[in-house]
């Protein structure tokens, strides 16, 4: 399945151009979706959809129907979910901004609530996919590698391999529980000289052609 028609599936079963939400100033739009992403991807505590219903649904939009106001909760909660559903489905995908803005165009999205999508993705996106990754991640991660070349002055090995240039490297490493960033590890200090770094390269090799095939 493309990430495309992904997207397309998710705005067929929504209500992104609801008479409700078209009737919305951008202003109000924008604070509706931030506010849902603060919601649900940041995990701000201070930001429920009553809070959110209050700031943003307490008085009627001017082009939205008198007989048809307040609308029910129930509409607003289904409202709420498929948004998140699809800024989820965004985020996990890693859409750029631009088919952001592809996907809204195929499905005829209003023209003033699409440029609120695609700016603010454009600020967001990349962070709420992050945050998505932290809070999956629950192994050690590698934080910060150093290095550098020198001689060698001492071995275990042979007497030859003394005043031979190799690398030092040393690899921090951290864990990562949920969204927060856990406790930093011991860091990891060894040596390789040239047939070992060439050895550890070539696995990489292996490795990187392996994601590049599986990413085809």
């Amino acid at each position: 399945v493309s990430t495309q028609s992904t997207g397309m599936n998710f705005l067929t079963a929504m209500v992104l151009s609801s008479e409700l939400v078209v009737s919305l100033p951008p202003a109000y739009f924008k604070a509706l979706l931030h506010g849902l992403i603060r919601q649900h991807f940041y995990n701000e505590k201070d930001i429920t959809r009553e809070y959110l219903k209050e700031q943003i649904f307490s008085e009627k939009p001017a082009d939205y129907p008198d007989d048809a106001w307040p609308p029910p909760d129930s509409s607003l909660d289904a409202l709420f979910d498929e948004y998140v559903s699809f800024l989820r489905n965004a985020a996990v995908e890693n859409w750029p901004h631009a088919h952001m803005e592809e996907v809204l165009v195929s499905q005829e999205f209003p023209v003033d609530q699409r440029e609120v999508c695609v700016n603010l993705w454009k600020s967001e996106g990349d962070k709420i996919h992050q945050t998505l990754v932290q809070s999956s991640s629950w192994q050690p991660c590698l934080n910060q590698v150093e290095w550098r070349v020198d001689r060698r002055v001492a071995s275990n090995r042979s007497d030859q391999s003394i005043n031979q240039p190799c690398a030092i490297v040393e690899l921090s490493l951290g864990t990562v529980v949920g969204s927060r960033k856990g406790c930093a590890l011991e860091p990891v200090r060894f040596e390789m000289d040239a047939e070992q770094l060439a050895e550890v390269n070539g696995t990489f090799d292996q490795i990187n052609a392996l994601i590049a095939n599986l990413a085809e």
